[in-house]
């Protein structure tokens, strides 16, 4: 079986300038460009495991 890891990021916090002037939103929104192009946890070490079926 193979381990692989899909990272995946969702935000709503909005499209208004208000949600973008809020310096937590921005940090939140930072780490998590950084989590996803593996710049943090790059083996992925505190994502769920997804294991593929074999194909037999």
């Amino acid at each position: 079986m193979m381990r692989f890891v899909r990272r995946v990021f969702y935000s709503a916090i909005g499209h208004s300038d208000e949600a973008y002037s809020n310096s937590w939103n921005r940090l939140i929104l930072k780490n998590s460009f950084q989590w996803v192009q593996k710049q943090t946890d790059p083996k992925g070490e505190h994502c769920p495991e997804v294991v593929e079926a074999s194909s037999n």
